[in-house]
């Protein structure tokens, strides 16, 4: 990609890959005794990173964007001339889409990790429908069929993303995100903490166990912030069937001095003294600001231009903090023939409003030494390391 070199800030595309070579080879534990060599050395990655880099991650990078054709096909790589080192992606019902679009992020050298807006399956509602469905799609329920269903279509994408070679790759699957909230089904009004549990175990056991899928990272997520450590692990699955502490905070109506910044950063130590202790690994799995609460970045007039860098510089001046493996922000909705309105990422070159006002403040983010994009990961799916 060129850019225009009248920009004031050039990203700098000079830095070769990191080194893996110090990197903790020690064997690991995880969810799936049986999970392929390629998995395992992204739990060793992800491990390996801590305390050096945190990867930037976003949901959606190549199927949506602000600008139609933006260059690369990505808001991000028209940004920055990088795709992201964590692509976010969602669970479709037709398999075969999911593993071309996942199989194109392999290509790019991401990292894939999966969530799923699951559908009300007692209403036939979408996932915000707050109608209590838990107990109705556990073993023995009126709905636990359509459940199933869902499940054989997230094995269908796990056992048939395979990359040139036929070798399974690797997915943080974070299935039942932000738990602890009140906006989804599975949250914490509509359903009690042990059929919460109950739900995480028969997804696990199912997928590893039924389906033989042998390349997924479990990821647990609820919303932040939290009080302690016992706050966070009130809905905990449990040490067997997770393998990512992770969590999932916005930044709504953003200022300086808010304090929001040195909440997260706490945060943050929460679960990385939480994933230190057990075995795990940690990261911020969905975060990002909502200027309104909602709706991401502001088309002008952003009150925290400098929020990505801001952020990184909060975790990563802090030895414990800095341990968190990545931080995963939400999706650019393309508008259409309307104004920009709905997106996580600054654009660039939109024919008709330019360039986002914090792109400059976004290629600033991207050239500080210890945040990674796909463009300096070496290694993620290489490192020999063995199972216990």
């Amino acid at each position: 990609m060129t850019l225009n070199n009248d920009l004031s800030i050039m990203p700098d595309h000079a830095r070769p890959p990191i080194s893996t070579e110090d990197f903790d080879l020690s064997p690991v534990r995880l969810v799936d005794a049986a999970a392929t060599d390629e998995t395992v050395s992204l739990f060793a990655f992800l491990r390996g990173i801590a305390g050096r880099y945190i990867m930037f991650g976003h949901q959606n990078d190549t199927t949506e964007s602000v600008v139609t054709n933006a260059a690369g096909g990505s808001d991000t790589f028209a940004a920055v001339g990088a795709y992201p080192a964590v692509f976010g992606i969602g669970v479709r019902m037709n398999a075969s889409e999911l593993i071309a679009i996942a199989k194109d992020i392999h290509a790019k050298n991401g990292i894939v990790t999966l969530e799923d807006h699951m559908p009300n399956f007692t209403s036939g509602g979408s996932f915000y429908d707050m109608t209590p469905c838990v107990e109705h799609i556990l073993p023995g329920g009126k709905d636990h069929a359509k459940f199933v269903a869902r499940l054989d279509a997230t094995a269908d994408f796990a056992n048939g993303f395979k990359d040139d070679s036929g070798k399974l790759v690797p997915v943080i699957y974070r299935p039942f995100h932000e738990n602890s909230g009140n906006w989804f089904w599975w949250g914490s009004t509509t359903s009690t903490r042990e059929q919460y549990i109950a739900l995480w175990h028969f997804t696990v056991r199912y997928l590893r166990d039924e389906r033989g899928v042998r390349n997924f990272l479990y990821a647990y997520s609820p919303n932040g912030h939290f009080k302690d450590e016992a706050d966070y692990l009130d809905r905990y699955p449990g040490d067997d069937f997770v393998d990512l502490i992770g969590m999932d905070i916005y930044d709504d109506r953003p200022e300086y001095g808010s304090g929001w910044m040195e909440a997260t950063m706490l945060d943050a130590r929460i679960l990385v003294g939480i994933a230190e202790s057990r075995g795990k690994v940690a990261a911020l799995t969905e975060a990002g600001l909502r200027w309104n609460a909602e709706d991401g970045l502001k088309p002008s007039g952003n009150t925290v231009p400098d929020w990505f860098s801001l952020l990184h510089r909060t975790l990563s001046e802090d030895p414990v903090a800095s341990k968190i493996a990545y931080m995963l922000t939400w999706r650019n909705d393309n508008p259409g023939d309307g104004p920009p309105r709905h997106f996580w990422v600054p654009f660039r070159g939109h024919p008709v409003y330019g360039d986002h006002e914090m792109v400059d403040e976004f290629v600033k983010y991207y050239n500080l030494d210890t945040v990674l994009f796909a463009d300096r990961l070496r290694g993620q799916f290489d490192l020999k390391v063995r199972k216990v």
